[in-house]
């Protein structure tokens, strides 16, 4: 099924922030808008986005998983390795306890990354359709639709809403 995309170009926030609203009315959802700016905007400038951001939960298993793997090499290789050690246990705690820390920290640090790079939908092979205005100051509104009636509507839509110039095409243009 080919993927059909409007891309909206406006000179004002306000003007862009205007066209969502009316966008989710005609059953487009958020996930299907992507507001593309040269400048950030604050969170919520254009509108709420209500998608569960599970960053944590990769945190958590990247830690856990860390937290294993930092046990079983520093303990594992103090285990595994033949030491003299008079009498003494051959596992040390507080050398598997800095390493199994130290790579605990590494997990999570890795498991936010990843979920950072997941949430943010990178890396992201297509070609996405963009304008050189974008560059220069204009603020996009992409909406994929699922057919040229409907991205006609949204085409309408955007200019009732004081788009600039729109763009059309399937796909990714």
């Amino acid at each position: 099924m080919r993927q059909y995309t409007v891309l909206g170009l406006y000179d004002h926030v306000d003007s862009a922030a205007s066209v969502i609203e009316p966008l989710g009315e005609m059953d487009i959802k958020h996930r299907h808008i992507k507001v593309l700016t040269m400048a950030p905007y604050p969170h919520g400038t254009f509108y709420k986005d209500e998608t569960p951001i599970p960053i944590w939960r990769f945190a958590l298993i990247g830690g856990l998983a860390g937290f294993v793997v930092g046990i079983a090499l520093a303990g594992g290789t103090q285990m595994l390795m033949n030491l003299i050690v008079g009498g003494k246990s051959p596992l040390s705690i507080p050398a598997v306890g800095v390493l199994t820390y130290e790579i605990t920290l590494l997990g999570t640090v890795l498991g936010t990354l990843a979920a950072l790079l997941w949430m943010a939908g990178l890396p992201n092979w297509t070609q996405r359709a963009y304008d050189d205005s974008i560059s220069a100051g204009s603020i996009g509104v992409l909406v994929s639709c699922r057919d040229e009636e409907h991205a006609n509507m949204i085409e309408k839509t955007m200019l009732r809403h004081k788009a600039v110039k729109i763009k059309k095409g399937q796909d990714d243009f």
